[in-house]
């Protein structure tokens, strides 16, 4: 089996937030637009948008796929299990602007299966990051694969990309799907159909 992406040095490592610096970029970030950070309606602003940036764009970090994973349940008859329409958005580290929109998850249990929510909060903590929307649909499959010793993953995802989109007219109403099938579902076409559909 392929090395999963983590292991092939895209992730940034990402140490404890320092919340001041945070403010302090964002101000100077201002300032170097031309808009004085001190005007009426933008004397809050700073603290905003770190909190959302800390809270909301960037929480996936605080989360461990394995840790995620780990409250597992006996696997019954062992059939296909497919969760799909994850809402999700991340933050794309060329121009730190959003892409959201919908994953489809599946795996094909050998001994283990998880709850449904938790299959959710896998998809927020690998895509609420800095990251590449590949990337996040590659290291979802594998950590199904990983953490649950599945015997086949897979996962979808549809999206708008806000830095494609935005940018230019032509794109303006693009999208983007990108697709990993990993072990058992690698190359059984029905299954990959279904997630497809």
């Amino acid at each position: 089996m392929p090395s999963a992406p983590e292991e092939q040095g895209y992730i940034p490592q990402v140490n404890t937030p320092d919340p001041q610096r945070i403010l302090q970029g964002i101000r100077l970030f201002l300032e170097g637009l031309g808009v004085p950070p001190d005007a009426p309606h933008l004397r809050e602003t700073p603290e905003r948008v770190a909190a959302c940036w800390q809270e909301d764009l960037l929480d996936g970090y605080r989360y461990d796929p394995a840790r995620l994973l780990a409250d597992h349940f006996p696997a019954q008859d062992g059939g296909l299990i497919v969760v799909r329409d994850i809402r999700f958005h991340g933050i794309c580290p060329h121009h730190l602007l959003p892409f959201f929109g919908v994953a489809h998850l599946a795996y094909l249990p050998k001994h283990r299966i998880v709850g449904f929510s938790q299959l959710g909060l896998l998809v927020r903590c690998l895509t609420h990051r800095l990251t590449l929307q590949e990337l996040a649909t590659h290291q979802i499959a594998h950590a199904l694969i990983e953490h649950l010793d599945a015997l086949g993953s897979a996962c979808v995802m549809h999206t708008t990309q806000l830095c494609m989109n935005l940018r230019t007219t032509e794109h303006a109403h693009s999208s983007v799907t990108t697709t990993c099938f990993l072990g058992s579902l690698r190359d059984h076409l029905p299954y990959q159909q279904q997630l497809l559909r």
